[in-house]
């Protein structure tokens, strides 16, 4: 190969461009397979007839709920309407006929409040030295925001990913003190993300996910690892499985991902791979080879039983009835995949189901369980849309801070109802105890005794006041 042609190729697999053996040098528009993503894709094909007419929102005959009328004791303020004087078109005098009522939504501008704070000090003759007044329980040590400016930018940046200059311009704050604040906050709410991981690691059932996210430009990885009631993240420069061991240590419960090798000797428990991910391999397979007869004599049938198998806890059968489907669906797998076919690459993809019985069929048992990874998708996929407009983290500080406080602002925004509300008045606790003469490590001792403070209002350990969001 000539240097030329070697440093074309250095580009194209920079750029994600696979050729895929084809003998006629074309670049292949779907460089991941059916995994490729699609602002990867690099030709677009016209989406077919059927995708056009599938539209979201509920199915067509479904019952209405219409826009319900507020109570007047409910309502923010009333408006009145009067009544004409006359009819528009005779000019006779109008009786009184009621009064309708509909209800209306008004938003007012976000405007934040500038604060002048004035503290009266005094003057001690006796110990001769100036006493100052105890500062505020909504202002932080050395702060200047108020907690509920501090909650309200990281529900801004954090839930509902803004950039820092967006937030800037609507706050009035410069970026720097910006990034100082949250800086500040991840120290301190540091302790509630130790307690978001505990509460992570006794969930029954939880998902984990992963995907690209870069720093000063250089391509990290950012783990993702949920549960009912708990958003865990992880922000490395490395996909290494060490990241995730770390996380599994101690965690009990089944756990949904997809086929990354990285997941198979870290989860302690039960382990459930993501169907999705394989009948995505089948379809790979069959779109390679449209013609091929052991193809389309088997991943047709094969797809579709995993497609009912995806499907089957949506469908809120009893148990007993949930069990025996799933038993049906997997014997119909088991059966195909039991198949010997002269295709390598078909045989390696039915030794899937034949090779791993432990981390297949755990969803038949509870139908709490997914037979897909969709939950983890589905969570991550605010933090790849914010990776398109935030462009990553600029230093590996940022990421340990956005580790900490993405944790705890999703975990919030899933437990409660305000998230911002809840976190403000959490925030009050803080309240470091420091006297003259401390040395640096006796001060932060004090911050963190502070800080724990603050997690046994966020994320108490014995849970009793921990509010679920139904």
């Amino acid at each position: 190969m000539s240097a030329k042609d070697a440093y074309i190729a250095r580009l194209e697999g920079m750029l994600g461009i696979v050729h895929r053996g084809d003998p006629d040098g074309r670049i292949d528009p779907k460089p991941l397979g059916e995994s490729t993503p699609s602002s990867r894709i690099l030709f677009k094909e016209k989406s077919s007839e059927e995708k056009q007419k599938r539209q979201g929102g509920a199915k067509p005959g479904h019952p209405g709920h219409g826009r319900r009328s507020v109570e007047p004791d409910k309502a923010d303020r009333a408006r009145e309407i009067p009544c004409p004087d006359e009819c528009p078109d005779c000019g006779g005098k109008l009786l009184d006929f009621g009064t309708s009522s509909r209800t209306l939504r008004d938003c007012a501008p976000p405007r934040y409040v500038t604060i002048r704070l004035d503290s009266h000090e005094g003057w001690c003759p006796h110990c001769m030295k100036k006493v100052s007044p105890p500062r505020p329980d909504d202002v932080l040590p050395h702060s200047a925001t108020t907690v509920r400016c501090d909650a309200q930018t990281l529900a801004d940046h954090y839930l509902h990913h803004m950039t820092v200059g967006t937030i800037s311009r609507r706050s009035g704050l410069n970026r720097s003190t910006i990034h100082g604040k949250e800086h500040d906050l991840a120290e301190i709410l540091s302790p509630s993300a130790d307690r978001i991981l505990d509460d992570w690691r006794k969930a029954p059932v939880k998902a984990a996910d992963e995907t690209t996210w870069p720093c000063n430009g250089v391509p990290g990885y950012v783990y993702g690892f949920f549960s009912k009631d708990c958003a865990l993240y992880r922000f490395r420069g490395t996909r290494s499985s060490s990241v995730a061991a770390e996380v599994f240590r101690g965690s009990t419960g089944t756990t949904t991902t997809d086929r990354y090798p990285g997941y198979d000797n870290t989860v302690p428990g039960k382990h459930q791979w993501c169907f999705e991910h394989i009948r995505r391999n089948f379809l790979e397979l069959l779109n390679s080879e449209p013609d091929n007869r052991e193809y389309n004599k088997f991943i047709p049938a094969l797809v579709d039983l995993l497609k009912q198998a995806m499907k089957l806890r949506g469908r809120r059968l009893p148990l007993a009835k949930h069990i025996r489907e799933g038993k049906r669906i997997k014997k119909e797998i088991l059966r195909i995949a039991a198949t010997r076919v002269k295709d390598g690459a078909l045989q390696a993809k039915f030794d899937i189901f034949l090779e791993h019985p432990n981390k297949l069929w755990h969803w038949i048992k509870d139908p709490n369980i997914p037979a897909e990874n969709n939950w983890a998708e589905r969570c991550i996929r605010n933090t790849v849309i914010f990776r398109k407009t935030g462009f990553g983290s600029q230093g590996e500080a940022a990421m340990a801070d956005r580790e900490i406080l993405q944790s705890v602002m999703e975990t919030l925004d899933l437990r409660h109802e305000d998230p911002v509300g809840v976190l403000a008045e959490a925030l009050k606790a803080y309240k470091p105890k420091f006297r003259r003469g401390m040395s640096a490590e006796e001060r932060q001792k004090a911050k963190d005794a502070a800080a724990e403070k603050v997690a046994d209002v966020l994320f108490p350990r014995d849970g009793r006041t921990k509010p679920k969001r139904e």
